[in-house]
């Protein structure tokens, strides 16, 4: 009994002090059989703090706002979206555009935000036909009404005096339906057109009414 008792208290001391030391590393209290506390310091060091993830660094340049885009390319892009097939020219070294729409050519020039249109060579009429004086009363007429303006040219060598129109029109980039605008814009030179013709009508049914 002796013996066994003496046993156990090597094995429950040996216990004790494995955990005293034990102790000193995690921190925590160890106590001898007796109840008595053994004095280990505790171990200094801490345990690491958990990494925060790491944020990317501030932008100091202050953000820019997109530059709108060039009046050319708005026009390039709409006339391309309706399926115009326009083409980019340097004319007068100037950017310019050619495409064609509901059959009728036009060409687009840029200065700066204004962007001047012409419909060229829709029509001709030879310098000696006796209507000539009535085409340009026509002409004078039509003019008068808002959109696009008639203009001839002087008679070329075989003869030929040949119309066109022209309109000009400002043009901001950022606006949300310059597309809309543009399509309207178009329809208002063959408007033109159809006026110019209702008005040789009218003046071919004076003149026969005269005579």
């Amino acid at each position: 009994m002796g013996t066994f008792f003496t046993v156990l208290c090597v094995i429950f001391l040996a216990g004790a002090i494995y955990r005293a030391i034990s102790g000193a590393w995690t921190g925590q209290k160890s106590y001898l059989l007796d109840g008595s506390e053994v004095k280990i310091p505790k171990s200094t060091a801490q345990p690491a703090e958990p990494s925060e993830p790491s944020q990317p660094a501030a932008s100091t340049q202050p953000a820019q706002p997109p530059r709108p885009a060039k009046p050319v390319d708005v026009i390039f892009d709409i006339l391309a979206k309706l399926g115009c097939q326009p083409e980019r020219k340097v004319i007068d070294d100037k950017e310019a555009i050619i495409a064609s729409y509901q059959g009728a050519n036009f060409d687009f020039r840029f200065n700066g935000n204004w962007v001047t249109v012409y419909q060229p060579y829709w029509t001709w009429a030879h310098k000696d036909d006796p209507n000539l004086p009535l085409l340009r009363e026509a002409i004078n007429q039509a003019n008068y009404l808002e959109g696009p303006t008639v203009v001839w040219t002087p008679p070329f060598s075989d003869g030929r005096i040949h119309l066109h129109s022209v309109f000009q029109f400002y043009l901001n980039s950022d606006f949300a339906d310059n597309e809309a605008m543009l399509i309207g814009i178009l329809c208002l030179f063959f408007d033109k057109i159809e006026y110019l013709r209702q008005i040789m009508h009218n003046l071919f049914g004076q003149q026969a009414q005269s005579n």
